[in-house]
């Protein structure tokens, strides 16, 4: 019979598992493990944060880029009478708040605040919403008072509920009204009360302010009349001009790091085209040749001086009409950022952004610096140029 030496069995104590310096050891593996793991997440967190980061600027820098081009390009359409090109025009909105009801614009596609000390510029684009191109509608008898019918010598393409601006070569101020009815053969009526649109319906006028209003209102002779009839041996006078049913006038400015769209015409609404948008740089493309083109080597200007093919910051205190007739276009920079600031370079101490995005057509760097933070941002420039082309259809009327 076999027998199984004693030694061969073990008891609890002989069977205990790890000693305390491999539990060390392998705590110590473990450790370097995970300083590995957070490590390569740190890595990978920064490249994302930077990939999504300039994505997002991407995205919302192409988004303003056209949404501004498109309403560039519309630019001036319907603003069709030359002599009186950037007169001032006085609005009223009945909708509108007590304080905002009162508002005001220039007879201009264009018209740009250049922003002080390198700050953002606002841009204010107005065009038309005509059905039919006509030329501006000759007065055929003086305004006897603000909420007189006008009368004028043809109607063609008037329709109720057209808003309109009054402008006269005898006067520096425009008046913008809204047609409520058509009495008679040569009537334009403009008072406040209801007509009736092309589809049946009952609406409201809203751009009417009723009698003295918002007219400008001239002593002639020792009567008040607002506009005066057209002189047809003079060739000076009142002319209507059609801005059809819903014209534009809106004008694109940076708040709080949003590119935001102000409807001139209903003062309050506003709409955020993109965040992230920081800068917005514009100027006015001079053509002084009338050849319908800027040469490449045109200098850029702070104000337009019309001596010469430039490109302008802004237009002088009191533009000529030549001025405004020289103006073919714009360009502008829009400048948008990543959402979050990125970590200084933990070797360099650096940020990743040390010079300031720079606008190529102009040749200037854009200021970024009112965030003391700046450098710690990606930065995408996006620079359009587009042509004005609406006001080269203007007719040629001094007429």
């Amino acid at each position: 019979m076999n027998r199984t030496p004693l030694l061969a069995f073990r008891g609890p104590r002989q069977a205990a598992g790890f000693t305390i310096i491999e539990l060390m050891v392998g705590m110590l593996v473990g450790l370097l493990a995970t300083v590995v793991m957070f490590q390569v997440f740190a890595v990978s967190e920064g490249q994302k944060r930077t990939t999504t980061g300039a994505g997002d600027a991407q995205q919302n820098g192409v988004g303003s880029v056209f949404v501004i081009e498109r309403d560039a390009r519309m630019a001036g359409f319907g603003i069709n009478y030359l002599p009186m090109i950037g007169c001032p025009v006085s609005g009223y909105n009945s909708t509108a708040t007590a304080a905002t009801k009162t508002f005001g614009f220039a007879m201009a596609p264009y018209v740009i605040v250049n922003g002080a000390a390198g700050a953002s510029d606002t841009l204010t684009i107005a065009y038309g919403d005509t059905r039919s191109f006509s030329s501006p509608i000759k007065l055929a008898a003086d305004m006897a008072s603000a909420g007189a019918v006008i009368k004028v010598y043809s109607r063609y393409g008037i329709a109720p509920g057209d808003l309109f601006i009054l402008a006269s070569t005898s006067q520096p101020t425009c008046t913008l009204y809204q047609v409520q009815d058509r009495p008679g053969s040569d009537g334009i009526a403009h008072g406040p009360g209801s007509f009736t649109d092309d589809s049946g319906n009952p609406r409201t006028t809203t751009y009417n302010a009723g009698a003295g209003g918002n007219s400008i209102v001239l002593p002639s002779s020792g009567t008040p009349v607002t506009y005066l009839k057209w002189d047809l041996s003079k060739r000076r006078g009142g002319r209507v001009i059609n801005m059809g049913q819903a014209p534009t006038v809106v004008t694109y400015a940076i708040e709080g790091n949003q590119l935001v769209a102000n409807n001139v015409l209903s003062p309050g609404e506003k709409v955020v085209v993109s965040d992230g948008v920081i800068q917005f740089q514009v100027q006015y493309g001079f053509d002084f040749e009338g050849d319908g083109a800027i040469v490449s080597t045109a200098p850029t200007v702070t104000t337009l001086t019309g001596a010469a093919d430039q490109w302008a910051d802004t237009l002088p205190a009191n533009p000529t009409t030549a001025m405004y007739a020289g103006i073919i276009g714009i360009r502008f920079a829009v400048v948008s950022r990543s959402a979050t600031p990125e970590r200084a370079d933990a070797v360099s101490g650096l940020c990743p952004t040390q010079v300031p995005p720079r606008w190529l057509a102009a040749d200037r760097d854009i200021d970024v610096s009112a965030d003391p933070n700046w450098k710690c941002y990606r930065y995408r420039v996006f620079e359009v140029t587009v042509p004005g082309r609406n006001l080269a259809w203007a007719p040629d009327e001094a007429l």
